[in-house]
């Protein structure tokens, strides 16, 4: 909502050394948002909050895309505000109880509540995506600590400063980009061996097919043979 969630992402998928952003699945309920056909006829008719109208069908679209990816077994990245701690502490219960296999991170992007204020009024003159005043300043209220309670229940949490446009953002102590690296060296050794594998049966596949190819054109060859002859002597 002005924090600077998906600027700061970017930022970490394009830093491969620090953040292996190319082993997860990304889901983002604003770009969902942007490519509902409901959203640009909101925004033809004037309407000042589109995206608040569209918030509740890009939610319920996000959460059939995370049981997909939890149904292949992906890791993931989802994006989200936070601020309802009643109902991520529901959230992360269940996906502790339905997928135990699955570690729990949460990455805090914060920022002062001016600069968010700020950031806000921007983008909404840039794409149009509204918050009413009202929504912003409860989740300015509640995303503090909600995050403080929901650390407790993941198994990795950090907070990253992104305070100011003009510098990159900053991990907050105790955390650093090099200690952050770290925690994903598990992530990035399973990816790598996850990807070897599909690869091997990629190749498998294409070998498959190359083969069931040549045996096709030579069962055609048989065949032409076998119709030519008695067609000639009848």
């Amino acid at each position: 909502m002005g924090a600077g969630k998906g600027h700061t992402m970017r930022l970490l998928k394009q830093a491969a050394s620090i953040f292996p952003s190319q082993a997860f699945v990304g889901i983002d309920p604003d770009e969902i948002k942007a490519v509902l056909p409901e959203t640009e006829l909101y925004k033809e008719h004037g309407h000042p909050h589109a995206s608040t109208m569209v918030h509740r069908e890009s939610t319920l679209i996000a959460e059939v895309c995370e049981r997909v990816a939890f149904a292949i077994g992906a890791n993931l990245i989802v994006d989200g505000s936070l601020r309802d701690k009643e109902w991520y502490t529901g959230l992360f219960a269940r996906y502790r109880e339905q997928y135990p296999a699955y570690r729990l991170a949460i990455i805090h992007v914060d920022a002062p509540p001016e600069v968010v204020r700020r950031r806000a009024r921007e983008r909404a003159l840039v794409t149009g995506r509204s918050v009413p005043p009202k929504v912003l300043e409860e989740a300015l209220a509640q995303v503090p600590p909600s995050v403080r309670a929901l650390t407790p229940l993941v198994d990795l949490s950090v907070t990253v400063d992104n305070a100011d446009d003009e510098t990159p953002p900053r991990f907050r102590e105790p955390w650093t980009c090099l200690r952050f690296s770290r925690q994903w060296d598990a992530v990035r050794g399973a990816w790598a061996e996850r990807l070897r594998a599909e690869l091997v049966v990629e190749a498998n596949l294409r070998q498959q097919e190359q083969g069931y190819g040549r045996q096709c054109r030579a069962s055609g060859r048989r065949l032409r043979c076998r119709i030519h002859p008695g067609r000639e002597g009848g």
